[in-house]
């Protein structure tokens, strides 16, 4: 059983998005500690559901969701919760919503996409005589719509995860089935009581995840200490090639996958480069054989594992993808290269380049063109020069 912890919460869900079909990669690129801070996963009893989803023993006319203890603080900060002398109004929350859950939760066939949204939800405290204050979230004749449709696809004992977008008071929300995890992960609270309750995480780490101190290590490989580096652009690369080192392989086709731009909440970074997903290098490297694309026979040294170190290149930059329709970090575009050959294609001359180049294109563009990557020699030549 896995354990779900701060750790893996993002894991865990991007686990759950891949299993109803959504790309991949679109969803490690969503779910990042970039974006998202703190989360809290949320059992749902029978009194929590929709009248209409409620079991028939269920004497319940309760259509809010109650969050009691500690799990308060996720909604409303301590000084709110001490000072509300009587129950506050009902305030809207705004949130993020993926309609492929939606989807799935609700029986249909979801999205490759996961469709991000915008909806609402009502909060409020509510103080009660002889119990504890407790925040209710949901006031059905003002949620937003897609809210609401999120609820009816949830029955007893699935749960709802909230999410916290870092430097925002919006939240994402989704939910899950107990099917999905009810025989392959435990929860904390479920380990020590035998039934989840409410779970709340805090720093949360991306799948993946490599430590600072590794990815300075990553990019000091690759340039000097006392070197100048003009693009961030490199220091993603240099741990994008880290990360693909320690992935495990993906399994993907050539069909071309519409590339959807990602909302600017949580980005940290000013580079022009848009996320990749290392499964994807690292499928590519094995599907090669660990050889190098320009010449099976160049050597690199052996890693540990007994495996040759290969490094991998987007043929057509991924700093080019604004100009593109589909998404450059796919397959047909993933080229695994000797260290020497990448470094060529980054820093040689461009009378160098341009044999390999041709080389890598005359493999790869029947492939390119598959996955919706039509592109001339010339026009791929233009950004090397």
């Amino acid at each position: 059983m896995n354990k779900v912890n701060e750790k893996n919460l993002l894991a865990f869900i991007i686990d759950y998005f891949t299993s109803i079909g959504c790309d991949p990669a679109e969803v490690n690129n969503y779910f990042t500690a970039r974006r998202f801070n703190d989360g809290i996963v949320l059992n749902l009893p029978a009194v929590c559901l929709l009248p209409e989803n409620k079991p028939a023993s269920s004497k319940s006319n309760q259509t809010h969701i109650h969050v009691t203890s500690k799990a308060r603080n996720f909604f409303y900060d301590s000084a709110a919760l001490d000072n509300a002398a009587v129950s506050t109004p009902w305030k809207s929350q705004m949130l993020s919503i993926s309609e492929s859950n939606i989807k799935a939760l609700t029986k249909e066939k979801a999205s490759a996409s996961l469709l991000v949204k915008d909806t609402s939800m009502m909060t409020k405290i509510e103080c009660r005589k002889s119990q504890e204050k407790q925040v209710q979230l949901s006031k059905i004749s003002k949620d937003g719509r897609l809210f609401l449709d999120l609820r009816r696809g949830l029955y007893e004992n699935d749960i709802i995860i909230f999410l916290k977008y870092r430097n925002s008071e919006k939240f994402f929300v989704l939910g899950m089935p107990r099917a999905f995890f009810k025989d392959s992960y435990v929860f904390e609270t479920a380990r020590k009581n035998g039934a989840l309750k409410s779970e709340t995480y805090t720093s949360l780490v991306s799948q993946k995840a490599i430590p600072v101190r590794a990815a300075i290590e990553a990019v000091l490989e690759e340039h000097s200490s006392d070197e100048v580096i003009e693009s961030e652009d490199a220091i993603s690369d240099a741990v994008y090639q880290s990360l693909v080192d320690c992935a495990k392989p993906g399994n993907t086709t050539y069909s071309p996958v519409e590339y959807v731009e990602p909302d600017s909440e949580g980005s940290a970074g000013k580079s022009r480069r848009p996320a990749a997903n290392p499964s994807l290098g690292r499928e590519a490297i094995e599907y090669s054989r660990f050889r190098c694309s320009v010449d099976e026979n160049h050597h690199s040294f052996m890693k540990p594992d007994g495996t040759p170190y290969l490094e991998v290149h987007h043929l057509i930059p991924l700093s080019q993808q604004a100009d593109f329709k589909y998404k450059l970090d796919t397959k047909a575009n993933i080229i695994p290269l000797c260290p020497n050959c990448h470094r060529m294609l980054h820093h040689g001359r461009i009378e160098d380049i341009e044999p390999i180049l041709k080389k890598l294109y005359e493999q790869r563009i029947e492939l390119l063109r598959q996955s919706g990557l039509d592109i001339s020699f010339e026009k791929l030549k233009s950004f090397y020069s």
